[in-house]
């Protein structure tokens, strides 16, 4: 494949091809020559009079094949090397593209290139309008988002009164939705329960009231559940089946978030059925509990004739727990993200409303409002500063997920106290009580060489992972301390997010009065090069950041008092319902600073021409130069 620029804009490139597959370059000026000598024409310097596929990258050898660039400067000839078509048409994405928007009445013959007619204007408009998704597929996901918010309280509620385990059986239709509401019917379910662990070892004196207490909390959780199912899925079909309604990234978004609530609900179920039998012994055996006055448990489907652990307790397991909760975690920010960049997206492209807290109506200032948006979210201190985000927002969900095992395990029925746990000063358990023997990790193959006499490598000496890897994991007094530390560290990390805010927003600033002060400014602050040196933090950014402090410092105040007054319902509550606030902060901020897509990029070209998007564009194109190898320039 061989490209040649050359002519009046003195711009000589050329991409080669060897006959075995080899690429070198050779370019005898950068991509800002190349834009800049592009601008000082009269009219359209390179216009590609082929499909919209063009500018994009990793186009395909066939589609190269039918493009032809309308202009005796320029040639394009098809080549079976993959690799070099993707890079040159990332190239040719990045330079051969309108360089203004209105020409002189001679320009087009100069060029021998038909005028183009409005009619094309029109279709072009119309195909960018099909290349995003509408609105209204943000407000459903922000009203599923909120139904998904509400369930898991509804969860924590349910899980903190001990009414998990009152439904013992799983109907996924609607009949799971039926209430009992005769005498007859209540004593039904009554029966079932009284043949759990939980009853014949922990609520014996349970009246049939308070089963009715217990059985609303579950029912009402897996009712919800079920709404939310029919409320995402109908409306999401209705969507995808419009044609140009949702985009073809946004629709494997909506699948994968259908797939998360269909998971979701038989998570929930194989949750609770970890509470309806008795755990493995240590053994490895699933083994029936000491069960009082009981001859049969229906749940435990492998009772044998050992004994349980002594101290097991009748409950969910704590890694299923932490599942459960995950799962509908990322299934709400899912929602949240993707709802949040369609309605950025829509604004951007059709110049409307507010983005990233910058009204996108006109005002005096000499550089566009949407250029001012694509020069913040584009300026590479702001890209790493995005990428900070979404470490520390990976972070929080990580020690959330800590807090899930520290439910799980009710851990925080222990070490009631801050910041010491077991007085004396200390700030964790003693070591013997952090890596207690009883938490080792146990096979049949371990306890049969434990039996013989023989150890493994890591029993006599180094380290203990299945000893290390038990405490962590199924100690309280390890699980707890693993929360606190994580939680203290993301509360100094949130804060220390802010600080680097506040750093970027001055140091951007004096990045933009050093430009302006140099009389740089004045003549070409429309261009793009002017609106990188002048761009400015999006004032929403600071906003968030200042939200995100608010609620890590709520947060943490509420898991600090959750401990001292040993869990109250309420306390305990809002503390689960904290941490997603926190993380909705979090993944709105990351929402604010992600970058548009080609679609609004394409639209902001022929809205405002092409310099709105050229920072990004000339950034596709370095990217493409990196990918084939460049040689020293030879004349």
């Amino acid at each position: 494949m061989s490209i040649s620029l050359r002519g009046s804009i003195g711009l000589g490139l050329k991409l080669c091809a060897s006959s075995t597959g080899s690429s070198s370059i050779i370019i005898r000026d950068s991509l800002r020559t190349a834009s800049s000598s592009a601008a000082r024409l009269p009219s359209a310097s390179f216009r590609c009079l082929s499909t919209s596929s063009l500018l994009r990258p990793g186009l395909s050898t066939a589609t190269l094949a039918q493009v032809r660039i309308q202009h005796p400067l320029m040639h394009i000839r098809s080549s079976p090397n993959p690799n070099l078509v993707n890079s040159a048409a990332s190239l040719t994405w990045a330079t051969c593209r309108t360089a203004h928007t209105t020409a002189l009445p001679t320009a087009d013959a100069d060029l021998n290139m038909p005028p183009q007619s409005t009619s094309t204007e029109q279709t072009a408009t119309k195909d960018d309008a099909h290349a995003l998704t509408r609105p209204i597929v943000a407000y459903h996901l922000f009203a599923l988002a909120f139904l998904v918010y509400a369930i898991v309280v509804v969860g924590g509620l349910t899980r903190l009164t001990e009414s998990g385990l009152s439904i013992t059986e799983w109907n996924p239709g609607f009949k799971g939705m039926h209430l009992p509401s005769t005498d007859e019917q209540w004593h039904a379910e009554w029966d079932k329960y009284k043949l759990t662990p939980e009853f014949l070892l922990l609520n014996q004196r349970m009246s049939l009231e308070d089963f009715k207490s217990i059985y609303m909390w579950e029912w009402a959780h897996r009712v919800l559940g079920r709404v939310i199912g029919v409320a995402f899925i109908l409306p999401a079909a209705f969507f995808l089946a419009r044609p140009g309604w949702v985009v073809r990234g946004t629709r494997w978004k909506l699948l994968a978030i259908g797939a998360g609530i269909g998971f979701q609900g038989a998570l929930g179920w194989f949750m609770v059925k970890s509470g309806l039998s008795a755990p493995l012994s240590s053994h490895g055996q699933f083994s029936s509990a000491p069960i009082p006055s009981a001859e049969y448990n229906p749940h435990d489907t492998h009772s044998t004739a050992s004994t349980s652990d002594p101290h097991w307790t009748p409950r969910v397991s704590h890694f299923r727990l932490a599942a459960h909760l995950g799962t509908a975690f990322l299934v709400y920010l899912g929602m949240l993200h993707t709802g949040l960049s369609i309605l950025r997206d829509w604004k951007l492209a059709h110049n409307t409303g507010t983005v990233a807290g910058i009204s996108l109506a006109p005002s005096s200032m000499s550089a566009q409002p949407s250029q001012r948006v694509l020069a913040a979210l584009n300026h590479p201190a702001i890209r790493r500063y995005s990428r900070t985000v979404r470490n520390l927002a990976i972070f929080v969900f990580c020690t959330a997920m800590s807090g899930a095992l520290v439910a799980g395990l009710d851990a925080g029925m222990i070490y009631n106290e801050w910041p010491t746990m077991g007085g004396e000063g200390r700030f964790a358990p003693p070591a013997d009580e952090l890596m207690n023997e009883r938490y080792k990790l146990r096979s049949s193959s371990s306890s049969n060489s434990a039996a013989a006499g023989g150890g493994g490598a890591a029993e006599q000496g180094g380290l203990d992972w299945r000893l290390w890897t038990g405490n962590v994991f199924n100690n309280p007094a390890t699980v707890q301390l693993v929360h606190r530390t994580l939680a203290t560290t993301a509360f100094f990390a949130v804060f220390g997010l802010a600080w680097r805010t506040r750093s970027l927003h001055r140091a951007l600033q004096r990045q933009s009065q050093r430009f302006t002060g140099s009389g740089s400014g004045s003549a070409g602050v429309a261009s793009q090069a002017a609106a990188t040196a002048t761009a400015t933090l999006p004032p929403l950014v600071p906003r968030l950041v200042a939200l995100a402090c608010g609620a890590v410092t709520l947060q943490a105040s509420l898991g600090i008092t959750t401990l001292l007054y040993l869990v109250p319902i309420p306390l305990a509550s809002a503390h689960q319902a904290g941490s997603l606030a926190l993380l909705s902060v979090l993944v709105a901020l990351l929402a604010a600073l992600r970058r548009p897509n080609s679609a609004v990029l394409r639209a902001l070209e022929r809205r405002t021409g092409p310099s709105a998007a050229a920072g990004w564009r000339q950034q596709v194109g370095s990217r493409a130069l990196k990918k084939v190898a460049v040689q020293p320039l030879r004349v």
